[in-house]
């Protein structure tokens, strides 16, 4: 079986990503950075621009084009499957980002880097990141003792785990919210290629009237047209608490 996250795309191959290829995809691509980085600190005998850091984002934009349409996916067409193979891969990334923030002999080549002649050259982009870097090196807990970065890796891998299931029920609340009108007249304002959306929203669900939501679309065509007072604010505090009847 072939799998679009371990292929090269010129734009995201949203049609093709399945559930199960999400997680195959993420693990082989956290290995071959892993193996590369090894490889190529292992190697390093001048540390510069081009050998130390074009090579690392070079692997990281294959990760991150892998990993960016199924965020994307799990935002806009979620479902069970895709949220149980993104969930299990949130954690692993998380510890991946730690271990590469905790290695020290990349951040001692980051160090070297930093006070180095070229570094004077190089743009202030470039100055930039490498600063941006070594700040990220010590707030990943690079310098902290053997124990104390298990337990920083631990706690940071249950934070992201715990950060998406928040999203997963912010996102739960935000889909269960729903409200019917019968009356056009209390949609006042709302333009008629809204109103048409409303229409066939509430026709998907077998109802007739013009159903109410917190999609944008939905949500931003009620913000700014609605004459009614009384439903801007109702669907308002339903937008920003996701309270769900």
């Amino acid at each position: 079986m072939t799998n679009p996250l371990l292929e090269t795309h010129e734009l995201p191959p949203f049609s093709a990503i399945r559930p199960e290829h999400v997680e195959p995809a993420i693990e082989k691509l956290i290995e071959q950075n892993r193996t590369a980085l090894e490889a190529q600190l292992s190697e390093l005998e001048e540390v510069t621009w081009d050998s130390l850091i074009e090579p690392i984002d070079a692997h990281n934009e294959i990760l991150n084009q892998a990993w960016s349409p199924v965020s994307h996916l799990n935002s806009v067409v979620n479902s069970d499957a895709l949220r149980a193979a993104y969930n299990n891969c949130v954690g692993k990334l998380a510890q991946w980002a730690t271990e590469v923030g905790q290695n020290e002999t990349l951040f001692q080549a980051y160090k070297t880097l930093s006070e180095s002649e070229e570094f004077i050259d190089l743009t202030q982009a470039q100055r930039h990141s490498i600063k941006l870097a070594l700040q990220s090196f010590h707030l990943s807990g690079v310098s902290l003792a053997k124990d104390k970065k298990q337990q920083f890796s631990r706690l940071t891998q249950r934070l992201a785990e715990l950060s998406s299931t928040f999203g997963d029920n912010l996102m739960d609340a935000t889909q269960a919210w729903n409200l019917l009108i019968t009356d056009v007249e209390e949609l006042a304002g709302v333009t008629d290629s809204s109103l048409a959306l409303l229409a066939q929203a509430a026709a998907e669900k077998d109802q007739n009237g013009y159903l109410l939501t917190l999609d944008q679309p939905c949500f931003i065509a009620i913000m700014t047209y609605a004459d009614s007072r009384s439903l801007r604010e109702q669907i308002y505090q339903a937008f920003t608490t996701r309270a769900s009847d």
